[in-house]
């Protein structure tokens, strides 16, 4: 076997000496002959119908080029069930939602497009407790789609399950099953016992599911995270092996060695 020329050694990065030396270009240092600044205009509520948007004044500022709405440009759907789109036409439905854009020759006249967008919102009721979402008169987001409304995920605990060792099953709208417990599930699971006083610090919690797989964690102790108490998890766990995936990198390729643009 010949020595190994890269395992168990140091080596030095390539474009180390560019990226320390602040040398290094990325994309948003690049500047290209007729390069417009773009801006999104989004919406400050979390539920609300678009009565109408307002562009005329935006259009008409110095140094603006375009400025595009759901009105005026032909959009091509995305997402989950191809039911988004990327400028939002009738409602929006978190705040952020995309509703304008502007592109412009410069980053401040774009960002005074922006303030002159003129959009009338007819502010709608919002949940934002999932309880609550699962009532029956609760505000639909989305009321064309009767798919994405009520409880989908169902917990089924086995007799005897409690808060420190779970047998269930999980069942998923509309008829699929959670074959095994993982660590991301089994941690959120802990946090909300803990949250409830239900489970201590340093003590163990079985995960197990209707396969007999099972995940075993333990909370170690408390932190905080944006201002908010979060816990400290540790997992162990196996489960049955119900898909593998392959990537393999032709020793020809040159993208290990690095690219300066």
């Amino acid at each position: 076997m010949s020595e190994l020329r890269v395992i168990g050694t140091s080596q030095r990065k390539l474009d180390g000496k560019e990226r320390v030396m602040g040398r290094t270009a990325y994309a948003s240092d690049l500047r290209l002959p007729g390069m417009l600044a773009g801006k999104i205009l989004r919406s400050p509520h979390p539920h609300a119908r678009i009565r109408s948007v307002d562009v005329a004044a935006a259009e008409r500022h110095p140094g603006v080029v375009a400025v595009v709405h759901a009105g005026n440009v032909r959009q091509r759907p995305f997402g989950y069930g191809a039911d988004n789109v990327p400028l939002k036409g009738d409602r929006v439905r978190c705040v952020g939602d995309e509703v304008a854009a502007v592109a412009a020759e410069t980053e401040e006249a774009a960002e005074r497009a922006l303030e002159l967008i003129e959009v009338d919102y007819e502010v709608l009721p919002a949940v934002f407790d999932p309880f609550a979402a699962l009532d029956e008169d609760a505000p639909a987001v989305h009321p064309e789609r009767d798919d994405v409304r009520g409880c989908h995920h169902v917990y089924l605990a086995a007799p005897g399950s409690d808060a420190r060792r779970s047998r269930h099953a999980m069942v998923i709208h509309p008829g699929w099953f959670d074959r095994s417990p993982c660590g991301t599930g089994t941690s959120a699971r802990m946090a909300q016992l803990h949250a409830r006083g239900e489970l201590a610090l340093d003590t163990e919690f079985v995960n197990e599911s209707f396969l007999g797989t099972r995940f075993i964690g333990c909370l170690t102790g408390e932190t905080e995270v944006g201002g908010r108490t979060a816990v400290l998890p540790t997992i162990t766990g196996r489960a049955w092996i119900t898909g593998t995936a392959q990537y393999l990198l032709d020793p020809s390729d040159p993208f290990p060695a690095g690219f300066q643009l």
